[in-house]
């Protein structure tokens, strides 16, 4: 006779409904901690299940329909999958799936003897939380109702578990240095109740009692937060408390603005094909992007070297991030042009000779990007030259900007001046003096007259500011989202954000030759730019082992930043937008025995999916 687990053994995933499957497939279809990369995370850990081939592709938005079909098509069993999504810091999906097999059998109507505990969303009883025993009542035919049966006829339970939550945790808005608390309280049985908070999906590690402690917040603490609840012993009952959203304000505000987001879209030309390179721009996007993100709490896209074509896809995506109520900022670092009060952007690719049809015209891309999103904030930093361009007629017009309130231009220089880099300075003029103001918390008008205080001093250029902006609103101001709608706006920005952003997690290689182990490591530097490093985390005894990045592997992307000339351990790539499919990354591995003094090489290519490349391709726009 088969045990209770000897049974539920046989119960195969491709036998169950696909209603089911697809229920269990939406709670893994998350970037968090308890979603499907965790899962295949724990699968590759212990079993090795899937090929290189199969983890790539499930670099999409079909990845958990994917590592299901993928289980499903080795006869895995439903205990077997269970026992890993027990693994998950949130076992949600694990008590999803053993409740809706318990209410399939339940619909059958075939072996209910006893009563079976209520099931919400955020609790369930199933077979991998019910004791072995042997049932004494009538066996079912099929295969699959005897082992639900098996499992579940052994509950014996005086009363009925639950969570009942009696405090919520509410928004907060707090300073940078202030400490962040925020407070759930439950009740249930059986007791003590289990706690445990995430941020924007992710579980915070030591952040397990009712009271959530924060000391000296930071920017990176805003986001949103919730607590999960789950008894301490099976039958488990789990519950979730509100998700709440915790604003960081840089400093007390002048006025009570707030943003709904913060998003800036940010590109640098440094090396033109046919006009003089502009070496300072790439210090400049880095700076101004580290500043933005990590100090005052925008979203940014960052991008160096562009094309006509890859500007215009650049102002598609910012598109997609802008919403109604956001502060949106946009900065150009590159040769440009003023003609009849409209500002050119010249690309990497435009002629000696270009002209307005060669460029990208300003002022026109960014009306587009407020009436897609009608932002309470537009800043736009404009660090180009201004002259007129002689290649172009006069039309002896004044075409200026159209724009309506809450719009401020900055440009680097004034009208049919040029803008300059100092020789020998890492910074241009105009953003080394952005730089240092950019985070002082008064109105945006303000804080760019003292900007024109600190360029004056340079003896070679006068920045000049125009403005529509008629409230007093800081880049400092807080973000705080009222409403369902605003809400929704700023999550499905983040998700964008997030997937234009994402680097897979270390790669393991392993070198059985050596007995050696190396991790290749990413770091997102830009939007189009990645930092890829190599390590060693093992080496056999006695052995000398020696990893590199094959530099001379990446085609048309520009590599830089190695931290040496000769096979580096790390590396910064860039212009990603090249991309058609993956990123080929090849690792060089030499190594040598003790008692020899031949060094031994290998080579090992890791092709890297990034959902960017996609996202990139499905924006470019045909140019008429």
């Amino acid at each position: 006779m088969h045990t209770t687990s000897s049974i539920r053994n046989l119960i195969l995933i491709s036998e169950v409904p696909q209603e089911i499957l697809n229920r269990l497939i939406s709670y893994l279809r998350n970037d968090g901690e308890s979603g499907w990369r965790t899962l295949v995370y724990h699968l590759q850990q212990r079993d090795h299940l899937f090929s290189e081939d199969e983890i790539n592709s499930f670099e999409t938005i079909h990845a958990p329909t994917l590592v299901i079909e993928g289980l499903k098509k080795r006869n895995k069993t439903v205990d077997y999958l269970l026992s890993f999504l027990h693994l998950l810091p949130c076992r949600c999906a694990a008590e999803k799936l053993a409740n809706d097999l318990w209410m399939l059998e339940k619909s059958q109507q075939k072996f209910m003897s006893t009563p079976m505990p209520e099931c919400s969303k955020y609790s369930s009883v199933g077979p991998s939380y019910v004791p072995n025993g042997h049932s004494t009542h009538a066996q079912p035919n099929h295969l699959f109702d005897q082992a639900m049966f098996s499992s579940l006829n052994n509950l014996n339970k005086p009363s009925k578990p639950y969570i009942s939550i009696m405090k919520q945790p509410t928004p907060q808005s707090v300073k940078i240095g202030d400490d962040l608390m925020l407070v759930c309280k439950a009740e249930g049985d059986p007791v003590p109740v289990h706690y445990q908070w995430y941020k924007d999906g992710h579980m915070l590690p030591n952040q397990n009692k009712h009271v959530l402690m924060i000391g000296e917040t930071l920017l990176e603490h805003q986001g949103f937060y919730y607590c999960h609840l789950r008894s301490p012993n099976p039958p488990a009952v789990e519950k979730r408390t509100d998700e709440v959203f915790v604003s960081v304000v840089l400093a007390p505000s002048a006025t009570p603005f707030c943003a709904t987001n913060k998003v800036a879209l940010l590109i640098a030309n440094e090396h033109y094909a046919h006009n003089p390179r502009l070496p300072a721009t790439s210090h400049d996007i880095r700076a101004l992007t580290k500043i933005l993100q990590e100090d005052l709490g925008f979203k940014t896209l960052s991008f160096t070297n562009l094309t006509y074509t890859n500007m215009m896809s650049a102002f598609i995506l910012f598109k997609d991030l802008v919403s109604s109520g956001c502060y949106c900022v946009f900065y150009f670092g590159g040769h440009g042009y003023e003609n009849d009060g409209k500002c050119f952007l010249v690309p990497i690719e435009a002629p000696p000779d270009y002209q307005n049809h060669d460029c990208v015209q300003a002022q026109s891309e960014l009306e587009n990007v407020k009436r897609r999103g009608d932002p309470n904030l537009m800043l736009i930093l404009l660090d180009i030259c201004r002259k007129r361009n002689p290649m172009n007629p006069t039309s002896h017009q004044s075409n200026g900007s159209s724009f309506a309130d809450k719009v401020v231009f900055a440009y680097a220089t004034t009208e049919s001046a040029e803008a300059y880099e100092k020789y020998g300075e890492k910074h241009g003029i105009f953003v080394d003096s952005l730089r240092k103001h950019l985070t002082t918390p008064i109105r945006v008008n303000h804080m760019l007259s003292d900007v024109q205080d600190e360029i004056k001093k340079s003896d070679v250029q006068i920045s000049e500011v125009k403005s529509t902006l008629s409230e007093n609103r800081c880049l400092t101001d807080k973000i705080q989202l009222n409403d369902v709608k605003a809400i929704k706006a700023y999550k499905e920005v983040d998700r964008i954000w997030n997937s234009l952003h994402f680097t897979p997690l270390p790669v393991l290689l392993k070198f059985e030759a050596c007995d050696a182990e190396v991790t290749i490591s990413f770091t997102n530097i830009l939007t189009n730019a990645v930092n890829i490093s190599v390590n060693v985390i093992k080496c056999g005894k006695g052995v000398e082992c020696k990893p590199f990045i094959c530099t001379n592997y990446f085609g048309n992307l520009v590599v830089s930043h190695c931290s040496s000339e000769f096979e580096p351990q790390s590396c910064q790539v860039s212009n990603l937008e090249h991309l058609q499919e993956h990123l080929p990354v090849t690792v060089g591995f030499r190594y040598k025995f003790p008692s020899e003094e031949q060094w031994h090489l290998l080579r090992y290519t890791y092709s890297m999916r990034l959902p960017f490349i996609k996202l990139w391709n499905d924006a470019k726009p045909k140019r008429s």
